[in-house]
C-alpha cells in the first residue's frame, strides 16, 4: 500500500514539475517550444519493488551501518510500552508498516540508529519507521543503554502467555527496569526458565536456539516435566520464535538518489500523515547543522527577542517557516520549496558558507517579520486591522511583508515605498490572488514591487488589475473563510469599529462576526443576494449580539439599545459609520430592508478600497 502510494505520488509530483517548469519557460500568451526537453527525462522517478526482509536482516543491516538517522528526524522517543506493543504486535503477526529509506545525494547532520555505533559512506537514512527499526534494534541488542528521558529497560516474552490460548495479547510481552532485573536475578537463566519469561536479547546471534536447548533441559531436569511434552513444548516455541526471527517480513522501499528532497518532503508528508510531519525547517535544520547553524536554536531566540512572533506562532502551524522564506525572498527572489532548500547555496562564496552573512540576514528579516505582524495587526495609518489571527487574509504576505520592508529600509522615500506596499496588500487580498497556487504569484508580485519601488510608473500586474476591476466588483458573493471576506473584516476593524451597544471599543477576544439582519427572520427580507454575504455581516461584541441582536430585526433591536442607551437615532447612525453603515443604509436598517442596506453597504466598501488601491 505504501509502495503504491509513494508511486503514484511520484507520478503527480512529475506533472506538477513538468507544468512549474513550464511555466517559467512558455510566455502565458503565447506558446514557445524550448530547444532543450531533457528536463522532462530527468524528472522521471524510479523505484525498486519492495525489498521484504525479516528482523535478523535488518538487524544485521544497522550493525553493519547500512542505516542512518537524519537531523531532521525527531530523535528516538518511543517509551517502554510502545517497544512492549510493537512486540506483541509482531508476535501476533500483525502488520507493523512499512520502512522508507533514501538513498540520498543531499548533505544532512545524521547520526547511527540509537544504540549502534556507525553507519557506512555508502549508507541510506531513513526516512519512515525510525522508531519501530530503533525499538527493535534497541530491544534485541542494547537494553542496557538508556531509553530518551527513561531508564534503561530489559524485555521478557512470557512464555506462559503465549501459549495459553485464552491469554490476554496485551501481556505477552513486558518488561523490566534493566538494574531492577539484575538485582531479581532476570538476567540469570535459571530464573528465566523459572518464571518462564524469554528474553528478546537471546534473538541476537540467535542465542536463542542455545536459550531453548537449556530450557528444554531445564524442564526434563529440574521441573521434572514428561520428556515427550518438554520436546513439544520446546518445539512450539521454536516453532514461534523461527517465524518471529525469519519469516515475520517488513517492507522497505528504498527511494532513488535522484529523487529530490522537495520531493522527499511531499511524499513524506502523504505517508505520515499520522505521525508527526516532515517540515521543511526540519530538513533545513539538518542541513544548516553542517554549517555550525542550529535554525531550531535560532527559532527559539527569535521567538525570545519578539513577543507578537511568539504569540502568533502559536495560532499558526509552521511559522518558523515563515523566517526561511522570507530570507529566500530577500536573497534569492523566490519562495518555492526547491529554492528553499537550496538557500545555503545563496550564502556560498569560493566554495566557503558565510555563516556570518546568513546569521545577520536571520536577524534582519526576524526583525522585519515582527513588523510585518505590526502592520498587518495595526489599525494605525499603513496598518491592515487583522486584530486576530483568524481574520489575517494570507498568512503567506507575512514573508512577503518582511522581504518588502527589509528592501525599503535604506531606501529614502521609505513612506512612498509603504504606500505603494499598501496598494499592493489590498489588491492582492481583496482579489483572493494566493487562494490557489501561490508560489509563482508571490515571485512575479515580488519582482514587479521592486520593480515600482524604482519606478513610479511600473505598476505590479494585481495593482493595475484591481483599479480597472474595483468599480464592477461584487461583494454579494463573497463567502465566509475566503481572503476578501477577511479583508473587509479586516477593513471595519482598522475604521476602528466601535460596539452597536456601548460604543467601546470591541473585546476582540470576545467576537462575533454577526449577521446585521438576522439569519432567522430571512424569509422576512425578501433576500435577493445571500443572507450570509460579508454584505451582511460585521464584528460585534458577543454579549451585544447574544443580549440585544439575537433574532429581533434591526428595527427592534435599534430601539432597543436607543432606549436603554438613552442616545439620538444620529448618535448611534454615527456609532455604526466605521461598520459601513452611512446615513442612507441606516435608513434602510431602521426599515428593515435588507437589499437597499447591502446595497448601500456595498458602494461604501468599494469607496473605501477604490481609496487604498489608486
Amino acid at each position: 500500500h505504501d509502495y503504491q502510494l509513494i508511486h503514484d505520488e511520484l507520478q503527480l509530483m512529475k506533472e506538477k514539475s513538468y507544468h512549474e517548469e513550464t511555466s517559467e519557460l512558455f510566455d502565458t500568451e503565447e506558446l514557445v517550444l524550448p530547444e532543450n526537453w531533457d528536463f522532462i527525462t530527468k524528472r522521471i522517478h524510479y523505484m525498486n519493488t519492495p525489498d521484504l526482509k525479516n528482523i535478523k536482516n535488518i538487524i544485521e543491516d544497522i550493525n553493519s551501518g547500512r542505516y542512518a538517522v537524519p537531523m531532521f528526524q525527531r530523535s528516538f522517543t518511543c517509551k517502554r510500552k510502545e517497544i512492549e506493543d510493537l512486540w506483541e504486535s509482531i508476535f501476533q503477526g500483525f502488520f507493523i508498516g512499512s520502512i522508507l529509506t533514501w538513498k540520498s545525494k543531499e548533505e544532512f547532520q545524521k547520526i547511527p540508529i540509537h544504540g549502534a555505533k556507525k553507519f557506512n559512506p555508502d549508507h541510506e537514512i531513513i526516512l519512515d519507521g525510525q522508531q519501530r527499526i530503533t525499538s527493535l534494534y534497541y530491544s534485541i541488542i542494547h537494553p542496557d543503554t538508556p531509553l530518551p528521558d527513561q531508564r534503561s529497560m530489559v524485555f521478557f516474552v512470557n512464555l506462559k502467555v503465549l501459549l495459553d490460548p485464552n491469554g490476554r495479547s496485551s501481556e505477552i510481552v513486558d518488561s523490566e527496569v534493566y538494574d531492577k532485573a539484575k538485582k531479581k536475578g532476570l538476567l540469570s537463566k535459571e530464573r528465566q526458565f523459572a518464571e518462564k519469561k524469554f528474553p528478546i536479547t537471546a534473538f541476537h546471534n540467535r542465542d536463542y536456539l542455545i536459550w531453548l536447548h537449556e530450557f528444554k533441559e531445564y524442564l526434563k531436569n529440574i521441573e521434572k516435566y514428561d520428556p515427550e511434552y518438554s520436546d513439544i513444548y520446546y518445539e512450539k516455541i521454536m516453532g514461534i520464535l523461527d517465524n518471529v526471527w525469519n519469516d515475520y517480513k517488513i517492507p522497505v522501499i528504498q527511494l532513488s538518489e535522484f529523487i529530490s528532497l522537495d520531493d522527499v518532503a511531499e511524499i513524506f508528508e502523504k505517508i505520515n500523515s499520522k505521525g508527526i510531519g516532515l517540515s521543511v525547517f526540519d530538513l533545513l535544520n539538518a542541513k544548516f547543522h553542517l554549517f555550525g547553524i542550529s535554525l531550531r536554536d535560532k527559532w527559539n531566540q527569535t521567538k525570545s527577542e519578539y513577543s507578537n512572533i511568539e504569540e502568533l506562532h502559536k495560532n499558526i502551524a509552521g511559522f518558523e517557516k515563515y523566517i526561511i522564506q522570507g530570507m529566500c525572498l530577500y536573497k534569492k527572489r523566490y519562495i518555492r520549496r526547491k529554492e528553499l532548500f537550496n538557500l545555503s547555496d545563496a550564502y556560498m562564496i569560493n566554495d566557503k558558507f558565510e555563516k556570518k552573512e546568513f546569521l545577520n540576514d536571520w536577524k534582519k528579516i526576524s526583525q522585519s517579520v515582527s513588523e510585518a505582524i505590526e502592520k498587518l495587526t495595526s489599525q494605525l495609518e499603513y496598518g491592515f486591522g487583522a486584530v486576530t489571527s483568524n481574520i489575517i487574509p494570507y498568512t503567506i504576505m507575512i514573508p512577503v511583508l518582511a522581504a518588502l520592508l527589509c528592501e525599503i529600509k535604506d531606501k529614502k522615500d521609505e513612506p512612498k515605498c509603504m504606500r505603494q506596499i499598501e496598494k499592493w496588500y489590498w489588491s492582492t487580498v481583496i482579489s483572493d490572488a494566493y487562494s490557489g497556487s501561490t508560489d509563482s504569484k508571490i515571485e512575479k508580485d515580488y519582482k514587479e514591487m521592486l520593480e515600482w519601488f524604482d519606478d513610479d510608473k511600473e505598476y505590479p500586474t494585481i495593482v493595475m488589475k484591481q483599479r480597472e476591476e474595483i468599480t464592477n466588483y461584487d461583494f454579494s458573493s463573497i463567502r465566509s473563510g475566503t481572503s476578501s471576506y477577511k479583508a473587509i473584516m479586516c477593513l471595519i476593524s482598522k475604521n476602528d469599529a466601535r460596539d452597536f451597544l456601548t460604543d467601546k471599543p470591541i473585546s476582540y477576544n470576545k467576537l462575533d462576526d454577526h449577521h446585521i439582519f438576522p439569519r432567522s427572520k430571512e424569509k422576512d427580507y425578501n433576500c435577493k443576494i445571500s443572507i450570509d454575504s460579508i454584505l451582511n455581516r460585521t464584528l460585534i461584541d458577543r454579549k451585544t449580539n447574544r443580549e440585544y441582536i439575537k433574532d429581533n430585526k434591526p428595527h427592534e433591536y435599534i430601539m432597543k439599545i436607543l432606549t436603554d442607551q438613552t442616545i439620538t437615532e444620529s448618535d448611534l447612525q454615527e456609532r455604526l459609520q466605521p461598520h459601513f453603515v452611512s446615513k442612507k443604509a441606516f435608513n434602510h436598517l431602521l426599515h428593515d430592508e435588507f437589499n437597499e442596506f447591502t446595497d448601500e453597504r456595498q458602494i461604501d466598501i468599494k469607496n473605501c478600497l477604490r481609496d487604498l488601491i489608486m
